[in-house]
């Protein structure tokens, strides 16, 4: 049985959504930020940062949409059970992992972008 005891601070989870919503419509415009940003195999030790950026890059209105539904309710429940600094270390942590996952893994001259 869930014991909501205390309510979460939704400013880290919001500020997340906002940033990828922010990077999404800034995608829409620019779409060579999805190249320059997105995760490549190919390209992670050349360009290890795309480790991180490639978490918040969305390629269409229902990934983004998909994404950031899941996140504000799952995230939310989350924050409240285990706090935001727990939160936000398994948000970061678990993206980069599923990032250099898809490094080892994935095919070597494919894009990734997207934390699903």
């Amino acid at each position: 049985m869930y014991y909501r005891s205390r309510s979460a601070n939704l400013t880290p989870l919001l500020t997340i959504i906002g940033i990828d919503i922010a990077l999404w419509l800034g995608s829409m415009a620019a779409p060579n930020m999805i190249l320059l940003f997105g995760l490549s195999p190919s390209l992670a030790l050349s360009r290890p940062w795309t480790l991180v950026t490639s978490i918040f890059l969305h390629g269409s209105f229902g990934h983004i949409f998909g994404n950031m539904f899941t996140l504000y309710f799952y995230g939310r429940y989350v924050a409240e059970l285990l706090g935001e600094r727990r939160f936000l270390a398994i948000y970061f942590v678990g993206g980069i992992v599923g990032s250099i996952t898809y490094v080892l893994l994935g095919p070597q001259f494919s894009l990734a972008i997207g934390a699903s």
